[in-house]
């Protein structure tokens, strides 16, 4: 008796489940067809948001390598953050204005 294998032209892998390999059984099970190749997501262009003011940042420059933008606030001191908490109005600052407060709750320690 012959090993049944993919059914799947030039696969020639052993049967997984359908007359299928693990790998044709997997993809005809997320995109609908055995031979579907994936399609992968291209992410769009970040917006350029170079001298833009939020609050007290100002937007310098796009660091590639952490997909963030570089921004330096009215103190003097710089943040690394994503584009769109800057233009959701999350991040105002660099956090210099949480400095000097006392903490409060379950991790302030007395």
């Amino acid at each position: 008796m012959t090993a049944r294998v993919c059914s799947v032209k030039a696969c020639g892998v052993g049967v997984y489940a359908r007359g299928w390999c693990r790998r044709h059984y997997a993809r005809n099970w997320r995109n609908g067809h055995p031979t579907a190749v994936p399609v992968r997501r291209v992410r769009a262009p970040h917006e350029d948001l170079t001298g833009r003011r939020f609050s007290d940042l100002v937007a310098e420059s796009w660091d590639q390598e952490r997909q963030r933008w570089r921004c330096r606030c009215d103190c003097g001191g710089t943040r690394l953050v994503r584009g769109y908490r800057l233009t959701a109005g999350a991040v105002r600052s660099c956090g210099h204005h949480h400095a000097g407060r006392p903490r409060t709750g379950p991790d302030a320690r007395g």
